[in-house]
């Protein structure tokens, strides 16, 4: 009994790492790219992933950071390289 709670706790640990690694690698990656490209982002962070990180057909962009010295439309010009790198990724339609 003891022995079957563990592998089901290590196939879940092993399923949802799995998971994790793929929205870092195909998402994250692609949104840290594009952003590190252009200097007027720094100080601006998005994280990305699917939607439950599960979800392919919905993106979900978390802003984690905004320097004090970025405008709105900073942000917004960095959300847009955002989705535009997405979609030539052919991640979004």
């Amino acid at each position: 009994m003891k022995r079957n709670i563990l592998v089901a706790i290590l196939l879940l640990f092993i399923v949802s790492s799995a998971i994790a690694i793929l929205n870092h690698v195909i998402l994250s990656n692609t949104v840290d790219e594009r952003m590190s490209k252009d200097p007027r982002n720094d100080g601006i962070n998005f994280n990305a992933h699917y939607q439950y990180y599960v979800n392919p057909s919905v993106i979900v962009l978390n802003l984690t950071k905004i320097d004090i010295d970025k405008a709105p439309v900073d942000v917004f010009r960095a959300l847009l390289q955002t989705s535009s790198s997405l979609k030539d990724e052919n991640l979004i339609s």
